[in-house]
């Protein structure tokens, strides 16, 4: 009899820490998740930093290629006038030309 309540007991005592077990269990789990949930977002947020950073330095570079090709084309054209402005002068030398 003594036997019997023993084992009992014992049964008792093995499905109380099995059930212990398996609350700590996902206990842990939730605290996992959660800590894991928070990690992702933090990354995600990051990298969304990243895609916003990385328009603006697109943004920036479009607006600075106007610039230089506005830049290029005013360029040509005081070329094209100093050309022209040399033409004439060389022109009026030969009419000059000290003695």
């Amino acid at each position: 009899m003594a036997s019997v309540i023993f084992g009992i007991s014992g049964m008792a005592v093995g499905i109380f820490g099995l059930i212990i077990s398996f609350v700590v269990l996902l206990r842990n789990k939730k605290k996992d998740d959660k800590q894991a949930g928070e990690q992702e977002g933090v990354i995600l947020s990051e990298l969304d930093h990243i895609k916003n950073t990385t328009e603006e330095i697109k943004h920036k570079l479009e607006k600075k290629d106007e610039q230089d090709m506005s830049i290029l084309q005013k360029l040509a054209l005081v070329e094209a006038s100093v050309k022209s402005a040399h033409k004439r002068i060389d022109s009026l030398e030969k009419y000059h030309q000290p003695n």
